[in-house]
């Protein structure tokens, strides 16, 4: 990132904690009517658009934005069917009954025999408790689950926010996000986007997941960019 601006930092840095909120609360929240106004409103558009840079991602987010599109008709016309729908999409897509056809855990994908748990889990148990973060203790999934990894990176991406804010670099916690992308994140979620393109519930909850593979890959990119020097920053200011 050559002869970046302070502000062009905290705009990149505030873009991507609001981008790790919008996708925990809308993967891993049941719906509601304030969930279908965020996704639609034009404040997440913009947000997203940040993300696509080469011709296939700037396709697949036009395939997103159409699907927002849909989804705005159609619940302007009947907002309590829409709802309906997108609450059973999400409890067919991340909770059952039966088989998941796309299940959001990375033990799933990365252990040879596809378990729930696994060393993964208690690797990334591990992360969360250098950083003091804990998932829900009373909740049944597993801590390598997609709805806490994603919230563990938006507590770490509001951190270093508030850290360049205060005017203090945080290299450990820069590098600790960029290990948990690396190790973590990219470990997975291109083949968990991959099973969620071919479910047979395509919609919203689709698009997201494919939105959210293009945004962490934008994520990993952005981190390894930034200036990790506060005074080189700051002569590029002027």
């Amino acid at each position: 990132m050559d002869k970046v601006k302070r502000e062009d930092v905290e705009l990149l840095l505030s873009t991507r904690e609001a981008l790790y909120a919008l996708f925990h609360r809308a993967l891993g929240c049941e719906p509601n009517d304030a969930l279908i106004q965020v996704l639609t409103g034009e404040e997440s558009r913009v947000l997203l658009s940040v993300v696509p840079e080469s011709e296939a991602g700037r396709g697949a987010f036009r395939d997103y934005l159409t699907e927002l599109d849909r989804l705005a008709e159609r619940y302007a016309v009947s907002p309590s069917e829409v709802l309906s729908g997108m609450k059973d999409d999400y409890t067919a897509l991340f909770f059952g009954p039966g088989r998941l056809e796309a299940p959001p855990s990375e033990s799933y994908y990365r252990d040879s025999e596809g378990s729930f748990l696994s060393k993964h889990t208690l690797s990334v148990r591990r992360e969360y408790a250098r950083w003091g973060f804990g998932a829900d203790e009373h909740a049944v999934e597993p801590d390598d689950t997609l709805v806490y990894e994603l919230d563990f990176m938006r507590a770490l991406a509001k951190k270093s926010l508030a850290s360049w804010l205060d005017g203090e670099l945080d290299t450990e916690l820069h590098d600790a996000q960029v290990r948990f992308v690396n190790e973590h994140l990219l470990r997975w979620l291109g083949l968990y986007a991959g099973d969620m393109r071919a479910c047979s519930r395509p919609g919203v909850y689709q698009q997201l997941v494919q939105m959210l593979w293009m945004f962490v890959n934008w994520d990993i990119r952005m981190l390894q960019s930034l200036p990790l020097d506060f005074d080189e920053c700051a002569s590029c200011a002027a």
